[in-house]
């Protein structure tokens, strides 16, 4: 290429007939020739003093080797972040064990005390959350559970963690069976129900489907489901047991309090039940005592304020 120095391309005076040893590659790269009168004015400020052998195979090595360094520290950083990605990876898998076992829970006396309480108060008493989505409905009216929750995650028409979660549960527990809305398939029928009530489960709502629910019925379990389906499951997937979860538009953790009955279902976080329970006695009160004004000719305009409240917004006749 012209104008750009090579092994063996100088002219002018430099490596050619001037100098012994005109292709030295090792004074190419020193000097970073790029022409013969460059080169001149080059080597007259720094006199060329020959090299071995060695010296310019040790040299050329050292160039290579310098020239490698950025890849080769690339590489090290790229490996680094590969074992980081498998450490997290290991200690992942170790945290997410398919089924928890050991699991704090809301005490009997509480479950207790919540279980006479309607579904409605509770919900208002909690601040407005943690009622599931309106279509989880029991499969007969008038059925009721109230229990520490024990969250099960299966794979859209397949029941074998369902199985296993039936003997994770212990007596009292509700199960919570996520299936991602599946209602093509009841995973959960007779036999099951039979298993669950020797273990002392106090009942299952499921985003799922259900079968054999005259059978269930008549062996009074409570049961809440979106569906009901004669179609059968799989029993070849893995899930979860106990772990946190997001169902019917509520986040739900293991030993949270759910509440069922003919008007829906309620989640309470463990932590807020003694408060939420106060305060539902109260509005239970509350509303003895409004029940009681009305049957004494009050009305509910006079009772709530709602008079003033329509007289504001126009409505005075």
């Amino acid at each position: 290429m012209p104008g750009l120095f090579a092994v063996g391309e100088v002219s002018g005076g430099v490596h050619g007939a001037d100098r012994p040893g005109g292709n030295n590659l090792a004074d190419c790269q020193v000097f970073g020739y790029r022409g013969g009168r460059a080169a001149a004015a080059l080597a007259a400020e720094r006199p060329w003093k020959p090299k071995s052998a060695p010296q310019q195979e040790a040299l050329i090595i050292q160039t290579e080797a310098e020239k490698l360094e950025p890849v080769r520290a690339s590489m090290d950083k790229a490996l680094m972040v590969v074992r980081r990605k498998e450490n997290l990876k290991e200690l992942e898998m170790e945290s997410l064990s398919h089924a928890i076992h050991n699991i704090q829970r809301v005490s009997r006396d509480l479950v207790e005390s919540m279980k006479a309480l309607p579904t409605a108060t509770i919900y208002e008493a909690s601040g407005g959350k943690g009622a599931l989505f309106h279509y989880i409905k029991p499969i007969k009216v008038g059925m009721r559970l109230c229990g520490p929750v024990i969250p099960v995650m299966t794979r859209p028409g397949d029941n074998l963690i369902v199985h296993k979660a039936i003997y994770v549960a212990q007596p009292g527990d509700v199960l919570l069976v996520g299936t991602s809305s599946f209602v093509e398939a009841g995973f959960w029928g007779g036999i099951m129900t039979e298993a669950a009530q020797q273990r002392g489960i106090a009942g299952l709502v499921t985003d799922g489907a259900v079968r054999d629910t005259e059978e269930i019925i008549k062996m009074d379990f409570p049961v809440f489901s979106q569906g009901i389906s004669i179609k059968g499951t799989t029993k070849t997937c893995l899930g979860t047991i106990n772990h946190p979860m997001h169902f019917g538009g509520v986040r739900v953790e293991p030993g949270d309090l759910i509440v069922g009955d003919s008007d829906g279902v309620v989640v309470v976080a463990r932590k807020d039940v003694t408060g939420v329970l106060e305060k539902a006695k109260q509005r239970e009160e509350k509303e003895k005592r409004i029940s009681s004004e009305l049957r004494q000719g009050k009305t509910t305009l006079e009772l709530y304020g709602f008079s003033k409240i329509l007289e504001r917004e126009g409505l005075k006749e």
